[in-house]
């Protein structure tokens, strides 16, 4: 019996790893590559940075 109920809540947890993830392409509109880093694929991952550093210098400087 205790074979069964750890085979079972083995088998639940397994279900619920699997069903909790995310999705697995770019969050960019549009963008259908899979994820590298941050929700985004590695070009739009690579924007967002440059952008971000961008904003952060133009605060510094302006």
């Amino acid at each position: 019996m205790k074979k069964r109920l750890a085979t079972l809540v083995l088998l639940a947890a397994a279900v619920f790893s699997l069903t909790a993830c995310g999705d697995a392409n770019c969050k960019h509109d549009g963008c259908n590559e899979e994820i590298e880093k941050d929700g985004y694929c590695a070009a739009h991952y690579l924007e967002h940075a440059l952008e971000d550093a961008a904003n952060a210098l133009g605060g510094l400087l302006g």
